[in-house]
């Protein structure tokens, strides 16, 4: 984890006064800071933590000549490695990459093309002249600004921003997270600052700033369709090459003789990063898991493959980080955090603010995008498609009719743009859908590009290295629909999951002109209806009034907020009244809080890394975009300017966030009150057998919310875990517990390790309330 910014033209005094500011910024808590002058008015500023991969030290590279002056500085962000390595491969220090800088002569592209992984390079030489450049997808970012005589290069956009004195925010670009749900082009939440489009690099000489484009790097050098397809040795060399990089990044992330955990889910990519790993590991060394119910798809295909292959398998319940919570203030103070971490674009950082977070956290720094999905529906076009229509049926397309008439047209019109540049890639109008997909969206539709699974701090981009994406691109779109690549790969690599079925999911039956068995065509596994939707935004917003209510209060207290200019605010908070948003509604209201916080500071300075879980006790300033007046959050103090609004709600919730304090609701906003004393929280501990817990808990007041439980050391008092009673019990609904779904089953493995002693309590998260029978001693 790293940050780097180069800034020309800027005095030294002015660096010295501007680095307080820059560190308060940061996202993460950093363990070394480095600052080279390298000649004046030529700064170059590096933060880094230790991480999965690397020490601190490991991601900055110093080359002195022999009276110890500065020839050049290689900074190193991310992870990168060889990827022409079948037997082995090893994670690339930023003295490794700066020796391979020099060997190509300084040719992005050279080098580019023996690295693996995902990163941000940045090459600063003594005389000024700096080469920056990224992975072909543009996983990591690099951000550019030219103002005021600046020059500055950053790979986060507050900081450049910052330097640039642009405290403003490009509300359209940041509209598109509400309207489908990830950014659309190189636009940021500031003006001035743009990031580096997917395959370039930037290259400085003589003070004058050049990005060299590659806009279709997918398809250059690279055979033909007729040619590929009527050449199955080439196809073969071409599927061996990527191969080849995608084994590079299993022996470069599992550098250790320890056990090799992997994810398995119910879908395709598992499946063939599994295959990858049986051809490195020895099966003794391989572990899997599936988060999940016992009774959700995944798990059971999980166990179905560790079977198959007679592998371990732990099933693990939601982990905190992801866990659904009915705690409307934890759920407010999260969405908070990620508006400080991501600039208000949704991306790579969220649901990285967990407090218990440490080193093990690599942090990408892709952001704007809250919706990753694909839907694979059939296509096909003999005209270029309409960009509206086409998202609309593949995913959000402004779902909650927020949109003001007229005000979609500008971004109707940059897809229209966005669409015919990719005519410059091909020929072929089907594949601009998957062109769209790799050049706006997280680019995992070949793989998951983030490289740490939320939950196991695992590496998970196995799949995604620059053969495999070419390849894809190589078969029409049709191939691309049925999966082609998967399905040879994994003929090839581990036939015997061919035949194992998925969740939700099946081979195409084309398949069968690939030569296909008919036997590997099975019905997918389904959920059970009863299966909680756990983690997912509806089973946390439908069923969290109290959560909508804080929303209501903060998009109302705001009514000359310039994203009315484009949003309908009244039909948003009729809208928080509903109690059944679907998915795509409710991305683009995940997108609109993060956005709305960030342009109105409503966020919280917790950074990543952070022991504690506490707000940074540095200064965080901000401008409003109305006023151009400044307010601050210092340490656990708002100060309310001018700008802010003097309401209640904003007091409350303001509060709340930096105190982590249950906010006091206004009046004017709260429930009807009936003068009635709410009944207390109620529940129980039922059994203790083994490892495994039983109980149910309730809130009689609120019976539509799930109860979220701590489990408490009592001992010492320190919080262990939490989860939600949610799952039915048809005694609970007998005896007039609402709708019965009030019951648990907790595992204490979980926590067994952290336990001082044989004793657990069991508390009611909201209330503080103990269960009854509880504490429980273990056996």
């Amino acid at each position: 984890m790293g940050l780097f910014v180069m800034v020309a033209g800027l005095a030294d005094q002015e660096i010295e006064r501007e680095l307080p500011m820059l560190e308060m910024l940061l996202h993460f808590q950093y363990d070394i800071r480095s600052v080279h002058r390298l000649r004046p008015g030529l700064c170059l500023l590096h933060y880094a933590k230790d991480n999965y991969f690397y020490t601190a030290g490991d991601q900055e590279f110093v080359r002195t000549d022999d009276s110890g002056a500065i020839r050049s500085i290689t900074l190193l962000q991310g992870y990168a490695w060889r990827n022409d390595s079948r037997t082995g491969s090893r994670p690339l220090s930023a003295a490794q990459i700066a020796d391979l800088i020099a060997e190509a002569d300084q040719d992005a592209a050279a080098v580019r093309a023996r690295l693996n992984g995902e990163y941000a390079i940045l090459h600063l030489q003594a005389d000024g002249s700096c080469l920056a450049f990224n992975d072909l997808l543009g996983i990591e970012h690099i951000y550019v600004c030219q103002r005021r005589g600046l020059t500055i290069l950053a790979n986060r956009v507050a900081l450049a921003a910052h330097l640039a004195g642009d405290h403003d925010w490009d509300i359209p670009n940041l509209l598109w997270l509400p309207l489908v749900g990830y950014r659309i082009g190189e636009g940021t939440r500031s003006p001035q600052v743009r990031m580096m489009p997917q395959g370039a690099h930037i290259r400085i000489r003589d003070g004058q700033l050049a990005i060299r484009e590659d806009p279709c790097f997918m398809v250059r050098d690279f055979p033909d369709r007729a040619t590929l397809r009527n050449d199955d040795d080439l196809f073969e060399r071409i599927v061996a090459r990527g191969i080849d990089a995608s084994l590079a990044s299993l022996t470069a992330t599992f550098d250790h003789d320890g056990p090799i955990v992997l994810p398995i889910t119910g879908g395709k990519d598992s499946r063939l990063g599994l295959a990858f790993a049986l051809q490195v590991f020895p099966v003794e060394r391989l572990r899997l898991f599936t988060n999940g119910s016992d009774d959700h798809p995944d798990v059971i295909v999980g166990r179905m493959v560790a079977e198959r292959l007679g592998l371990p398998h732990e099933t693990r319940q939601p982990a905190p980080v992801r866990d659904t919570t009915q705690d409307a203030n934890d759920l407010l103070r999260r969405l908070a955090i990620h508006a400080f971490q991501n600039d208000g674009m949704f991306g790579a950082w969220d649901l990285k603010a967990h407090p218990r977070a440490g080193n093990g956290v690599i942090s990408a720094g892709f952001v704007g995008g809250v919706f990753k999905g694909y839907l694979p529906r059939p296509f096909h076009f003999d005209a270029l498609p309409d960009p509206a229509q086409f998202i609309a049926s593949h995913g959000p397309y402004d779902p909650l009719k927020l949109f003001r008439p007229g005000a979609r047209e500008p971004f109707d019109q940059t897809l229209r743009e966005r669409f015919a540049n990719y005519c410059v890639c091909t020929n072929d109008y089907n594949d601009i859908p998957d062109l769209l997909h790799l050049k706006e969206r997280l680019p995992n539709w070949f793989g998951g590009a983030r490289r740490l699974d939320a939950y196991s701090n695992q590496v998970v981009n196995i799949l995604n290295n620059e053969y495999l994406i070419k390849l894809a691109f190589a078969l029409d779109y049709r191939e691309r629909q049925q999966h082609v690549i998967h399905f040879r790969l994994l003929r090839q690599l581990a036939p015997q999951l061919l035949d194992v079925p998925f969740a939700a999911q099946s081979w195409n039956p084309e398949l069968k002109r690939h030569g296909a068995d008919p036997r590997i065509f099975r019905e997918p596994v389904t959920a059970p209806p009863t299966t909680p939707l756990h983690g997912s935004w509806q089973y946390t917003i439908n069923r969290n009034p109290d959560f909508r209510l804080q929303l209501r209060e903060l998009f109302g207290a705001f009514p000359n907020s310039p994203i009315w200019d484009y949003l309908d605010r009244d039909a948003l908070l009729a809208k928080l009244t509903q109690t059944d948003f679907s998915m795509q509604p409710l991305i683009s209201l995940y997108g609109l809080c993060t956005v709305f916080m960030a342009v109105h500071a409503y966020w919280l300075p917790l950074k990543m890394a952070a022991q504690d879980g506490r707000p940074d006790p540095n200064i965080v300033r901000v401008r409003n975009p109305l006023t151009k007046d400044t307010y601050r959050l210092r340490g656990e103090q708002l100060e309310i300017c001018q700008d802010v609004p003097d309401q209640p709600a904003i007091h409350s919730i303001c509060t709340h966030l930096m105190t982590g304090s249950a906010p006091t609701k206004p009046a004017a906003a709260a429930p009807p009150i009936d003068n009635k004393v709410a009944p207390a929280d109620e529940g129980y501990v039922d059994r203790v057998q083994g490892n495994i817990v039983t109980g149910w808990a309730w809130h009689p007041a609120n019976p539509d919310a799930r109860v979220q439980i701590d489990v408490i050391d009592p001992a010492t008092g320190q919080w262990l875990d939490d989860f939600v009673a949610d799952t039915f019990r048809g005694d609970l609904l007998r005896a007039g517990k609402g709708d019965g779904r009030y019951a648990f089953r907790y595992d204490l493995q979980r926590i067994r390790e952290r336990l001082t002693g044989s004793v657990v309590a069991f508390r009611i998260k909201d209330s503080g309330f103990e269960l009854k029978r509880s504490p429980v001693t273990l056996a």
